[in-house]
């Protein structure tokens, strides 16, 4: 004769198993067996019990779940909820699924532990306790987000517009995917998936929407930060842009070359413009002899300009305005010659009108308006460059153009600067530039 211990364990020839009654009401709704009987394949009374416990967890999951398998979708947050309230954290069905027999214990511990402190199951504990709520995936429209999340150390030495450019320009990769395929999960992402996207990104390449190099940043914009989310909360995931190809497609185009007679209408242009501050006008002249960039004119510090000693300089380093460059070749020393000379000394502090976090996005603005019109075809870049080009037939060339614009050399490593290389420099523009055009 059988022993009973409690409501779902009895004793039969030394070996427990457990004994579960389904109630009237699933019976009368869909029919089936009155009870179940498994047995636990031990005779040690507490394992016996842990193990009974899992049983009827499993039960009050199929027979008193009052079919809540139809809200699955939204039912995960609240799922998450109850099983905080209750002090462990929710364990995914399909873990569950795969664990062993030991961490099958031990992961249900905690809610067989909560039932049994909860005399009557709501429909959430059920759910929760019986890891019946499926997870959902990782849909793209939630990877920018987590990625921003893990990632505090991207933006630690940018200013808050900067920081908030920064972001931006990677929520936009996921947004123009989701724009282009929709919100996929990405755990269901096949090469299939990943070819169409990145058709999609040739075809408008071809349309002239934007240029291969543009599309490429998008497809390595979302590897980089899916690389990040998966490591953390998908381990054992592989990145679906891992091995996406590139877009080749010779569509960059060679910069446009400045001549000098344009240089001399763009200053008279200048001069007249409508579009740029005084303040502007002259750092368009310091540009033309310096071959600055927008931030490292804008964000100059009075430290970094130099007017004493034989060779007056600027020095692009970081300061006060910027934590950081872009590259450690960006860290240089820049001769004053010509009318670049005459522009810091009437500006020896450098331009504090721009040096606050908007303005580098000001300058830009007034840039880009003066350019559009006074020389159509042409941006700020290709002025910049234009000190560059007139060092081409220089016998270091590369060097020497590389050290103006703050670029890598090859076997050149830290900072362009030092009183030797200044001089040098010196020696190279003034024979680099026309002596009526600097």
């Amino acid at each position: 004769m059988a022993a009973t211990y409690g409501d779902n364990l009895i004793l039969r020839n030394k070996t427990y198993s457990f004994l579960y009654t389904v109630p009237r009401e699933y019976r009368d709704r869909r029919g089936g067996k009155r009870q179940v009987v498994k047995s636990l394949k031990t005779g040690n009374y507490e394992e016996a019990k842990k193990r009974a416990a899992l049983a009827r967890l499993a039960c009050i999951l199929e027979y008193e779940s009052n079919d809540f398998n139809d809200t699955k979708e939204i039912f995960i947050d609240i799922a998450k909820a109850t099983a905080k309230r209750f002090g462990f954290e929710y364990v995914d069905r399909k873990k569950i699924a795969n664990a062993t027999e030991e961490s099958f214990v031990e992961l249900m511990s905690p809610a067989v532990e909560a039932i049994e402190d909860t005399p009557k199951l709501n429909r959430a504990e059920i759910a929760t306790f019986g890891s019946a709520v499926e997870i959902p995936g990782l849909p793209m429209s939630k990877v920018f987000p987590r990625w921003k999340q893990l990632s505090p150390e991207k933006v630690k030495l940018k200013n808050e517009v900067d920081a908030r450019d920064f972001w931006r320009k990677y929520e936009r990769y996921t947004e123009d995917f989701i724009n282009q395929m929709g919100d996929l999960d990405v755990l269901k992402m096949t090469e299939a998936t990943l070819e169409e996207y990145r058709d999609t990104l040739v075809e408008r390449v071809m349309n002239d929407e934007f240029k291969s190099e543009n599309a490429n940043k998008r497809m390595r914009g979302l590897r980089t930060m899916l690389k990040a989310v998966l490591k953390r909360d998908h381990k054992g995931v592989e990145n679906p842009f891992r091995e996406i190809e590139a877009i080749n497609i010779d569509d960059a185009g060679k910069r446009r070359q400045f001549e000098e007679d344009e240089v001399r209408l763009l200053r008279e242009k200048a001069a007249n413009s409508p579009h740029l501050s005084e303040t502007a006008k002259a750092m368009l002249l310091l540009t033309q002899n310096t071959g600055l960039g927008v931030k490292e004119l804008a964000q100059m510090a009075p430290e970094d300009v130099v007017l004493s000693g034989d060779y007056p300089h600027l020095k692009i380093r970081p300061n006060e305005f910027r934590n950081y460059l872009k590259t450690k070749e960006r860290e240089r020393e820049i001769p004053l010659v010509g009318q670049a000379l005459e522009i810091m000394k009437k500006f020896p502090n450098g331009f504090p009108e721009y040096t606050e976090p908007r303005g580098v996005r000001r300058l830009y603005s007034q840039f880009s308006r003066f350019f559009s019109t006074a020389v159509p075809g042409k941006s700020y870049v290709c002025y910049r460059h234009r000190i560059s080009y007139l060092m081409r037939n220089s016998e270091l060339k590369d060097q020497w153009q590389n050290a103006v614009m703050g670029h890598a050399t090859k076997g050149q490593t830290g900072y362009y600067g030092g009183p030797v290389w200044l001089s040098k420099m010196h020696k190279l523009l003034m024979e680099a530039l026309p002596e009526d055009n600097r």
